[in-house]
């Protein structure tokens, strides 16, 4: 082991004796996201969603998995649980279904994609000091291509 490793080693030991750190997924010490959890997060297929029942003419939707487990725990940690630390796996997941979305538009239709964050109630603006999803959604948004990105919607 490098003297380079000993001492990040070092440092992330006293910094973790301060700050603690556990997996977001499933609560292991000392680690910010476990193998297992990643993986699992890696692992997100996106599907279409609606709601049951449907307005008519509601729009194709996707999702990149079901809001239960380990995507369910790591979005809890990140937008109430002051893990902040999450938001490039979740844009990960964003981009999944982003993707999904883009790839089922047939090449002559002209729908436009809307990506719409959930809105963040003012009482949760205020005690979080952002909106987490709508910045999430800024964050996917600068990395699509400019040829393909959907339309940007803050409602």
């Amino acid at each position: 082991m490098s003297y380079r490793q000993v001492l990040l080693d070092c440092v992330a030991g006293a910094f973790d004796l301060v700050l603690p750190t556990h997996c977001a997924g499933c609560g292991a010490a000392g680690v910010r996201l476990c193998a297992v959890c990643g993986l699992a997060l890696q692992s997100v297929v996106a599907t279409r969603a609606r709601p049951d029942p449907a307005p008519d003419g509601f729009p194709a939707t996707f999702t990149a998995g079901q809001y239960e487990g380990v995507l369910r725990e790591v979005i809890v940690g990140w937008k109430d649980g002051g893990r902040p630390d999450l938001g490039q796996d979740l844009a990960f997941a964003l981009r999944v279904a982003l993707a999904a979305a883009i790839s089922a538009l047939e090449p002559r239709e002209s729908s436009t994609i809307c990506l719409v964050p959930a809105p963040s109630s003012p009482a949760s603006v205020r005690a979080r000091g952002y909106r987490p999803v709508a910045d999430l959604c800024r964050s996917v948004m600068r990395q699509v291509p400019a040829k393909i990105a959907p339309e940007w919607s803050t409602r």
